[in-house]
């Protein structure tokens, strides 16, 4: 599984496989609040300003955060288990 995920990844084209590694950084480094999504988003008065071009490049890499939710309590994915046979029990 592991090296299937490897090829995956390597065959990426290199910009495509760039972008994914970006915007899964930052939307982890969001979740673990080791960067600020209010130090992402695109304010073009602080990007004339105060010079913060990164401000043009990451509001495209971050998504939301990601939640440590356990999985019985997503309905969508019990739902999906019990429609083929193998529900979920937690």
């Amino acid at each position: 599984m592991a090296q299937a995920v490897e090829e995956w990844y390597k065959q990426m084209p290199v910009i495509t496989r760039s972008y994914l590694t970006a915007a899964v950084v930052t939307t982890i480094g969001c979740s673990l609040e080791i960067i600020s999504p209010y130090h992402l988003y695109l304010n073009p008065r602080l990007v004339v300003k105060q010079y913060q071009f990164w401000r043009l490049v990451t509001n495209f890499l971050y998504f939301r955060k990601m939640v440590r939710t356990p999985l019985i309590q997503h309905p969508s994915a019990h739902q999906l288990s019990c429609l083929h046979g193998t529900a979920v029990h937690l």
